[in-house]
Order: structure tokens, then sequence, then C-alpha cells
């Protein structure tokens, strides 16, 4: 119990401390920092990160569902971090779900290369 505790505590100010270093863009109930789409792509730009790929999220996770959302892949080309963003059908705000580091890509999906 107190693992949990302690993950949730460090999630959290993870989330604030961010917050603190985009001031424009706000934490919600998930892992996120949610804001206009501009200022998100401020923070991919002072990042270096291009977009890897673009998805539609659908309703019901059904293939054959509208579309609800769209799914940003992006990644820093020669630093190894990646971001997933999250825009509204209308483009006007985006949610960063995650930022990571130290990406290591499965060899079988580059041709036994790696990173």
């Amino acid at each position: 119990m107190k693992k949990l505790i302690t993950a949730v505590i460090i999630l959290f100010s993870s989330i604030a401390f961010a917050n603190d270093e985009l001031p424009k863009l706000y934490s919600t109930g998930l892992p996120a920092l949610c804001g206009p789409t501009v200022e998100v792509q401020k923070v991919a730009e002072e990042k270096g990160m291009v977009i890897f790929s673009v998805s539609n999220g659908r309703v019901g996770a059904s293939q054959d569902g509208e579309i609800a959302y769209y799914v940003t892949h992006w990644v820093e080309p020669k630093g190894g971090s990646q971001m997933l963003t999250v825009t509204t059908l209308d483009g006007k705000e985006t949610c960063i779900y995650f930022i990571s580091f130290d990406t290591v890509i499965n060899p079988n999906l580059t041709g036994g290369t790696g990173i």
C-alpha cells in the first residue's frame, strides 16, 4: 500500500512540476497536460519533436466508429524521446499524455538494427 501511495504522490508531483514549466497547460484527472493546440505544438518544437504517426480515435474503440479525436505520436529523431498527444475534432485543444525518454525500438521492427 505504501508503494502505491508513493507512486501516486510521485505521479502528481511530476504533473505539478511540468505544469509550472508550462503554465498555459493544465492537469486533468488523467496524467496529462492539456491546453490550446498551438501551445502544445510549441512544446513539440522546443523539444525538437517531429510527427512519427497520426491516427484517428474512434467511438467505442471500433474501426467502424465515428472519429472522436486525433492521436499524434511525436519522436525526437536524435534524442530517443517520444510524446503522445490527443487532439479534439475541432483541433483547438490538445492533451499531452506522455513524454518519455530512452526509447529502445524493437529490433524485429527495424530489420534487426535497433536504435
